[in-house]
């Protein structure tokens, strides 16, 4: 969905909100910072963090609006909060992935300014999104809370809602190795759950039970995962797209680098020499040609002439055995340069806590 499929009153909400705040153009001009903005929200690389995800904030924050000083502040910073984002691997791994609040709040001040809201109203509206980078807002700052709270609503959801949300922000990181997406995912979930309250906002405390409930059966669940994999030792060669449900919803929705460990041919050579270094491949995944393909392929034979044959016959037919040892010998030399590269990777996502939420 792009800002041409976005509802139209969601569009008249933004317009009332940015007016609200102090801004003197027009709907026809402010039109392009909406467009700017759910470009953004919808970049099809966001399952969860998406526009989607604004309206539920905007939800809830209406559900809480009582208990705010600047209500329409506390909506703009939720229009705004999740405007830079980044799940690519090597973010990630440098600490910066997911919802950027620094950024996004550098880029709502950007965007404030140009609709022209005075340098005041814009400081304070930024000031409620940085606090989200730790979800951790102080105790005299209302607003903040609020806006944090509304950020974390989806944790109180019902089973079925919460599932939803888990899968969709697996998807978003669908590229990590899938033992670094569960232990940071861990981390930040046992994090939660230590708090003495998840919601610290007046009127939520309605929503600290399920919160509670839905976190403690995510880690329990994870780490469930987590110990089956490690038994099994799939975590070196398995990306966090593996679960069957979540490979369904991908297809067709790139997401991230392509693993290292889809681009190994399928011929049962390479089958043999990636099995000598622990991974496994089901015999399934080994493709044989089709009866059809064969048949074409026999045809085209006897219809080209001898040169042609020559430019289009297979390299290997004539190797000898030694040949063929010598080149699975280079194929297991690369993959021990590749085993070697990843264990000087971190073991883990550093930085991770706070990013995959």
């Amino acid at each position: 969905m792009g800002p041409a499929q976005a509802p139209m009153w969601l569009f008249s909400s933004y317009c009332r909100t940015m007016r609200a705040l102090g801004s003197p153009l027009p709907k026809e001009e402010l039109t392009l910072f909406w467009q700017s903005l759910v470009t953004r929200l919808t970049d099809p690389s966001r399952f969860f963090h998406n526009l989607k995800h604004v309206q539920d904030v905007l939800t809830a924050i209406d559900t809480l609006a009582e208990s705010t000083r600047h209500p329409e502040h506390v909506r703009a910073a939720a229009w705004y909060h999740g405007a830079r984002m980044s799940s690519n691997i090597e973010s990630i791994y440098k600490g910066f992935g997911g919802e950027d609040p620094i950024g996004s709040a550098d880029y709502c001040a950007i965007e404030l300014s140009a609709m022209g809201i005075d340098l005041a109203t814009i400081a304070e509206v930024c000031d409620l999104i940085r606090p989200l980078v730790r979800h951790s807002s102080s105790e005299g700052d209302i607003d903040a809370q609020v806006l944090s709270d509304a950020d974390l609503w989806i944790l109180s959801a019902e089973p079925q809602k919460f599932k939803e949300y888990r899968d969709q922000v697996r998807l978003e990181y669908a590229h990590l190795p899938i033992g670094d997406y569960i232990r940071a995912r861990l981390d930040i979930l046992g994090s939660l759950l230590k708090r003495k309250r998840i919601f610290v906002s007046p009127l939520t405390t309605s929503w600290e039970s399920n919160a509670r409930e839905n976190l403690q059966a995510e880690i329990e669940r994870l780490a469930t995962e987590l110990e089956k994999l490690e038994s099994e030792g799939k975590l070196d060669f398995i990306p966090a797209s593996a679960d069957p449900e979540l490979a369904a919803i991908l297809m067709g929705h790139p997401v991230g680098d392509t693993p290292v460990s889809s681009q190994i041919p399928k011929s049962s050579e390479a089958t043999a020499s990636v099995a000598s270094q622990g991974a496994r491949i089901p015999s399934s995944d080994i493709e044989a040609p089709s009866a059809a393909v064969t048949s074409a392929e026999d045809a085209r034979s006897e219809s080209e002439d001898p040169e042609e044959k020559h430019r289009n016959r297979d390299p290997y037919a004539d190797a000898s055995s030694a040949d063929l040892a010598s080149s699975m010998e280079a194929c297991e030399d690369l993959l021990d340069t590749l085993a070697t590269t990843k264990a000087s990777r971190p073991p883990s996502v550093p930085g991770a806590k706070n990013q995959l939420q």
